[in-house]
């Protein structure tokens, strides 16, 4: 079995190299996304960007008792809102069949905000199964989170050593055309968008064709009782030997 320390530290890589593409802007909420394909296990992270500008018109609405600060209540259903237009409209499908994720929090409760205009992040994640029976499978990922004003959208994909990734492609134009093996460091994993859609039916989903590589076989060994006859033969021709040492001293 391969070693597994290569995925804890891919989990743990959301660090400066990857988080330095999540980022604020002024007037509107952008949204970033990260698919981590390990065997048998599929990993979300989802993070709303909201700036400035909307954030203060959320925090406007949020306050209710009109006191110009928002308490954990208010600010808790700040966040509760946000998460619930998420899961409404993020679909991910699995070989044609809904995929089920139930987004979490993925830190403590918000901390209330210094002023009005102060811009904020929700950070959700999930996780789900997939079979990992050697089969190829397709996984389709589509953000339609109705949370305007749209900025940027974008959705990361990484996989374990364990999993091998034939094909990605964003919309409809090549999902009829066959896909090739891929070899390492061909497939696109990072796929932007900027703004909203441009109409209904504009096709902004993520496909991802990917498949668990074989385990290795095992190094052949000798069964026991060849291991066991070898010894014995060893013995056999030893023992003469350092008898007529001895003998011969």
């Amino acid at each position: 079995m391969r070693p597994h320390w290569p995925i804890a530290l891919l989990l743990l890589l959301w660090g400066p190299s990857v988080a330095a593409h999540p980022q604020f802007a002024l007037s509107t909420i952008n949204r970033y996304g990260r698919l981590v394909l390990l065997p048998g296990r599929l990993l979300l992270d989802y993070s709303l960007m909201v700036g400035e500008v909307p954030a203060a018109q959320l925090h406007k609405q949020a306050d209710r008792d009109g006191d110009g600060q928002l308490s954990p209540p208010e600010l808790q259903a700040i966040h509760a809102e946000l998460r619930r237009a998420v899961e409404k409209d993020l679909v991910i499908s699995l070989d044609g069949q809904p995929l089920p994720l139930a987004l979490q929090p993925a830190h403590s409760p918000p901390k209330p905000p210094a002023a009005p205009a102060t811009s904020f992040a929700v950070e959700l994640s999930a996780q789900a199964t997939w079979p990992s029976d050697g089969k190829a499978h397709q996984l389709r990922y589509e953000d339609r989170a109705d949370l305007p004003p749209v900025g940027e959208v974008e959705l990361r994909i990484e996989d374990s050593p364990d999993i091998l990734l034939e094909q990605t492609y964003s919309g409809s134009a090549v999902a009829t055309q066959e896909p090739k093996q891929a070899q390492p460091n061909q497939v696109p994993t990072l796929f932007r968008q900027f703004g909203p859609p441009r109409s209904l039916l504009s096709d902004r989903s993520v496909t991802v064709r990917f498949a668990q590589r074989p385990l290795a076989p095992p190094e052949p060994t000798l069964p026991w009782r060849a291991l066991l006859a070898f010894a014995a033969l060893l013995a056999l021709v030893g023992i003469p030997l350092v008898t007529r040492k001895l003998l011969r001293h």
